[in-house]
């Protein structure tokens, strides 16, 4: 059965179509899985992604236990201290050279997301997003203000930044 779960995953990488990364990112904020859009984010963007959890997770990290719980987390998948200092300027690059080793984006977004849950940091509204666009060659996400172009390669279907062009 694992053997199974773990070929799912691996095929839960991007989406065929625009419609159905839609379908599934909506789903999986609706269901309470935020976590799984790390899926459907170009590859070279999961640091990021993940890095936003980690934060997140460290703002409820209450105590010892949490800290060292957390810890345990980022060791497991090899994220490399970030340090104390972090500006919105050195983000992307501090993120990128941290999680240059995580192999398992998926898994570490899961674990942070349940940390999250226990420790009550994985609370809020949930907001899902609109396709604009999805048969034409752009389409992209549009969650309030923010839109998400969505890209096409190698066959799937991906969430790309804002900034990128």
């Amino acid at each position: 059965m694992f053997a199974l779960f773990s070929v799912g995953v691996a095929l839960a990488d991007g989406a065929e179509t625009p419609q159905v990364l839609y379908q599934e990112v909506s789903t999986a904020l609706s269901g309470g899985e935020p976590w799984k859009i790390i899926d459907y984010v170009v590859p070279e963007d999961r640091a990021l992604i993940a890095g936003s959890f980690a934060m997140m997770a460290g703002l409820t990290a209450n105590g010892d236990a949490a800290t060292a719980e957390l810890q345990a987390i980022g060791d497991r998948y090899g994220i490399k201290p970030v340090g104390e200092a972090l500006t919105s300027d050195e983000y992307e690059v501090i993120m990128r050279t941290a999680y240059a080793d995580v192999t398992d984006y998926h898994g570490l977004s899961q674990d942070l997301w349940a940390f999250m849950k226990a420790h009550g940091g994985a609370e809020g509204e949930v907001v899902v997003p609109k396709l604009k666009g999805g048969s034409s060659p752009h389409p992209a996400l549009k969650i309030g203000k923010q839109k998400l172009p969505l890209v096409l390669r190698e066959g799937r279907w991906y969430i790309q930044g804002e900034d990128a062009s």
